[in-house]
C-alpha cells in the first residue's frame, strides 16, 4: 500500500466496510486519485473509476493504481451503471457548491442498492451541508471517530459522513 500520503485515517475508513460486496468504486472529483492505492489494497478485484474534470490532474500518479480515470463534470457523469461504493472526498462545497449539491442530491442514482457513501471533509461546516444534500432514503451510520487514527496535520478526513443505500 501507499505510504507517506497521510492517509491512515482514510485506510482505517475503508476497512469500517465489508470488503467482499464492494466491486466497483466511483470516486467523483478524484483530483490526482491519491486515495486509488487504498482502494486497490482494500478491494483488490473491484473496478475502481476516479472522475475529474480537469485532465491534468488525474494524471500519472492515478495510472499506477490500476484504475480507470474517466475526464467529466460531476454533474452529468457518462455511466449506466451504478456502484457499491461511492466515494467523495473534500468536496469543495464552497467554490463548486452547485456541482456538488447536484451529485450528492442525485446519488440515489448512482449508487447500488445496499451500496455505500463515504465522504469526508475538512470542517463541520462542509460535513452538515452535504449531510443535508445527500437524499432522504440514505441510512447514516454513525462513525466511531474515537476508533481511528488522528486527523493528519491538513485534517484531511477530518469530518466522515458514511452512508448506505436501502
Amino acid at each position: 500500500m501507499a505510504r507517506g500520503l497521510g492517509l491512515e485515517r482514510f485506510a482505517a475508513l475503508l476497512r469500517l466496510l465489508p470488503a467482499n460486496t464492494v466491486r466497483s468504486v466511483l470516486e467523483p472529483g478524484c483530483g490526482v486519485f491519491e486515495s486509488a492505492p487504498f482502494l486497490r489494497a482494500a478491494f483488490p478485484h473491484a473496478l475502481l473509476i476516479g472522475v475529474d474534470y480537469d485532465r491534468y490532474a488525474i494524471g500519472a500518479h492515478a495510472r499506477q493504481s490500476a484504475a480507470i480515470l474517466i475526464e467529466a463534470d460531476i454533474r452529468a457523469l457518462p455511466f449506466r451503471a451504478a456502484f457499491d461504493l461511492v466515494v467523495i472526498r473534500h468536496p469543495d462545497v464552497h467554490r463548486s457548491r452547485v456541482s456538488w449539491e447536484t451529485l450528492i442530491g442525485s446519488l440515489t442514482r448512482w449508487t447500488n442498492s445496499g451500496g455505500y457513501v463515504l465522504v469526508t471533509t475538512f470542517t463541520i461546516e462542509e460535513h452538515e451541508r452535504v449531510r443535508a444534500w445527500l437524499p432522504d432514503n440514505f441510512c447514516v451510520i454513525p462513525v466511531e471517530r474515537a476508533a481511528l487514527p488522528a486527523a493528519d496535520v491538513v485534517a484531511r478526513d477530518r469530518f466522515v459522513l458514511l452512508a448506505r443505500v436501502p
